[in-house]
């Protein structure tokens, strides 16, 4: 495939492990919003947009063993567009969380592959770490396998409502060069649902470079 999945950000996990889960060490409680139990299901909304010209939504169900996601993904420019829908355990190691999904992916090519993503989030004292493994292993004839590294992003927590800290993107297919993007991440929780993060993500080599914006809502 050709089209927008393999150029960039093909995430499902990434935004779950970036958004939804890269918190400071802290007690259940305290991660769960007024009148919601900690172990309860949530839902979850994250839109996207980058400054290069791609726009994505994420939906997802999250429990604290189980997600199932789907994530549409147009380029503005081009037209082109990608779908996945992908599900699997969450699992819980300490205060290190990590999940495991997989799922189809098709787009505007016609091309279909077999979506595996690996997210873990990892806290280390006033740090979090998190992002995504992605392998896409095609079905069909002329497709090309593809990974990345997804969204990493280690951030620091400055106050309860600020992080910052570097985001990291890396894709690679079979046949082309590696497109790899670096720089700042600022995420700010305007509410105890709802939180906003900027990437000035640096293009290296021939890479483009842009601004990403993204949100996340558990309503």
């Amino acid at each position: 495939m050709t089209d927008l999945l393999l150029r960039r950000h093909g995430a499902l996990a990434a935004v779950i492990a970036g958004c939804m889960l890269s918190s400071a060490p802290q007690t259940a409680a305290a991660q769960a919003p007024p009148g919601r139990s900690s172990g309860a299901a949530t839902w979850l909304l994250a839109p996207r947009y980058a400054t290069a010209g791609e726009a994505a939504l994420l939906a997802g169900r999250i429990s604290p063993r189980w997600a199932i996601v789907e994530e549409f993904t147009f380029d503005v420019h081009s037209s082109e567009w990608s779908l996945g829908v992908a599900t699997g355990p969450q699992f819980h190691m300490g205060q290190s969380r990590f999940i495991v999904i997989v799922g189809p992916v098709t787009g505007s090519g016609s091309s279909w592959y077999a979506g595996l993503y690996v997210a873990p989030t990892v806290p280390l004292w006033r740090l979090t770490a998190s992002g995504t493994i992605e392998l896409f292993f095609p079905v069909t004839a002329g497709a090309r396998f593809e990974y990345e590294v997804s969204h990493a992003r280690l951030l620091a927590t400055l106050t309860p409502r600020l992080r910052a800290g570097g985001f990291f993107h890396l894709v690679k297919s079979v046949g082309d060069p590696a497109r790899v993007e670096l720089g700042p991440s600022l995420r700010v929780g305007v509410a105890p649902d709802l939180k906003f993060t900027v990437d000035a993500a640096h293009g290296l080599a021939n890479t483009p470079s842009e601004i990403i914006l993204s949100a996340q809502w558990e309503p």
